[in-house]
């Protein structure tokens, strides 16, 4: 299975030369497995991009975590949606049934949902609920965050990603480091919210996002391999991000895992592929 950040931003989108080497648009991950449908997880501004590479026709399967506007924004401009070859399964958490009317109302955006050409199924699922989208078993958990938000267990090629979402794991009660475990327990690849350094974290307590150095320790406890960090803040610039990394790495040293920072356009390969 591959993986692919299109999209590693919180909040909004930035774009200026501080921002060329982890990339500016908001979060859009992508799941490749070798057999069967593709999965993308979240739509903010990296989907564009990533539309932009599909055919006239296909069958796509989109995740949203949550609705909040950094993790939805590129939907009206995800290429697919205005060609008529495609069907689109949209996947949302119980509630969120009327995201994509309520963006493209005619208001807001100048074209109606109910207007596109492209063929939309819409599958709301319970925090909890299992998934099995094409060859991909999805195990869904509620996460801290305001509003609810999705944390993600996926299992393809005999490789297991943990896929945080947004998600403020402190105070690590009891209950949420068991709900953690479930997550990240033996997980070969973990994507975690990142979105804040430890010293941030004061200033924004309760917006519902964790500080970096929280996920590590717990990661390595829980047997994570390969430790990613995403959905950095949007005044965290490519020095801000360099520093990060290298407090991290020297902070924990010696480390049972490996520790990156994601970029837009990185591809991690895992797995192994069906014969």
């Amino acid at each position: 299975m591959d993986l692919l950040f299109h999209g590693v931003r919180g909040s909004l989108p930035v774009a200026s030369s501080e921002f060329t080497r982890y990339g500016g648009n908001t979060t859009c991950l992508e799941l490749r497995p070798s057999t069967g449908e593709s999965l993308i997880v979240d739509a903010g501004t990296g989907i564009h991009s990533l539309g932009k590479k599909l055919g006239e026709e296909g069958v796509c399967n989109i995740l949203l975590t949550h609705e909040h506007w950094d993790h939805i924004l590129g939907l009206p401009f995800f290429p697919p949606l205005y060609r008529p070859g495609w069907m689109i399964n949209l996947y949302v958490p119980q509630g969120s049934a009327g995201v994509l009317q309520r963006l493209m109302d005619g208001i807001a955006f100048p074209v109606r949902a109910a207007d596109l050409p492209s063929r939309i199924m819409v599958r709301e699922f319970r925090l909890g609920e299992t998934l099995h989208i094409g060859d991909m078993e999805v195990e869904t958990f509620a996460m801290p965050h305001p509003g609810g938000s999705a944390g993600l267990r996926c299992r393809a090629d005999q490789w297991t990603v943990a896929v945080s979402g947004d998600s403020e794991i402190l105070p690590a009660t009891p209950a949420l480091l068991d709900k953690l475990e479930k997550l990240l327990h033996d997980a070969d690849l973990a994507i975690v919210d990142g979105q804040y350094a430890f010293e941030q974290y004061e200033t924004f307590k309760g917006w519902g996002h964790s500080p970096c150095d929280v996920w590590v320790r717990l990661s390595e406890r829980m047997g994570v391999k390969h430790l990613i960090f995403t959905h950095h803040d949007v005044d965290s610039n490519d020095e801000i991000l360099d520093a990060l990394l290298l407090r991290l790495t020297k902070h924990f040293t010696p480390l049972s895992l490996q520790l990156d920072l994601a970029y837009e356009g990185m591809t991690v390969r895992g797995g192994v592929p069906h014969v």
